[in-house]
């Protein structure tokens, strides 16, 4: 069985809190922290562009397909996997998270509605999409040339279940893609946790303990049921 991580291709960590119109006013003192800080896992060498757009939004950016994104609502970084899954995982869980909390408390964004983790992942060989379509149709379709499907799923949380007044929760939402031209499916696994009432602060999010859950969810669910269409 082809192991779920060794597909990995990339990770996305996404922030989103209650809107603020401060932050495009403070993008610019933001960006130059995340290039400047001693504390900052980045620099001008790890994201040596940058894109505005005319409500201010700010991205940095990297040749690799690597960015950051700062809006009035969310931080959203995205770090491409190179069969290096466990050195770029922990980079995200320990430095950037580490580095998210102090420059969170630095300019006060506070109301944190959700962490989001997204794992981008190519499998090799398989044939879930004809399968797929095979029995949607009843083998009515064939020459399959392009196949796309997304579902979700929603779970509660230990917390929304015994807090009073806590109504957390988890979105997991499951993504297929498949191009007739590139011999690989394309799955993509993006892990919601909501938070109900927001966060004051964003280490009471415990972002490493949500990545990890991420990834554990995304491993139980290929063992589950991918793993059953791989050809490995």
């Amino acid at each position: 069985m082809q192991e779920i991580k060794k597909s990995i291709v990339g990770i996305t960590l996404g922030i989103r809190f209650s809107r603020s119109f401060r932050i495009p006013d403070m993008s610019g003192e933001i960006i130059d922290n995340i290039l400047n800080d001693p504390n900052s896992p980045f620099d001008n060498k790890f994201f040596p562009k940058i894109t505005e757009t005319s409500s201010k939004e700010k991205t940095l950016y990297n040749n690799n397909g690597e960015n950051l994104k700062i809006t009035s609502d969310d931080f959203i970084v995205s770090i491409k996997v190179d069969n290096n899954f466990e050195e770029k995982f922990n980079f995200l869980s320990k430095k950037v998270t580490e580095y998210f909390y102090s420059i969170f408390d630095l300019f006060s964004i506070e109301n944190i509605n959700r962490v989001g983790v997204l794992f981008y992942c190519d499998i090799e060989n398989t044939d879930i999409s004809e399968k797929t379509i095979d029995l949607l149709t009843n083998k009515t379709v064939d020459n399959l040339q392009n196949f796309s499907m997304s579902f979700s799923q929603k779970k509660q949380t230990t917390e929304g279940l015994i807090k009073k007044g806590v109504k957390d929760y988890i979105n997991i939402i499951y993504g297929l893609n498949k191009n007739k031209e590139v011999d690989k499916l394309e799955f993509n696994f993006d892990y919601q946790k909501f938070f109900i009432p927001a966060l004051s602060k964003l280490s009471k999010a415990n972002i490493d303990d949500q990545l990890k859950k991420a990834l554990s969810e995304l491993e139980t669910t290929y063992s589950k049921w991918l793993s059953s269409y791989d050809k490995q």
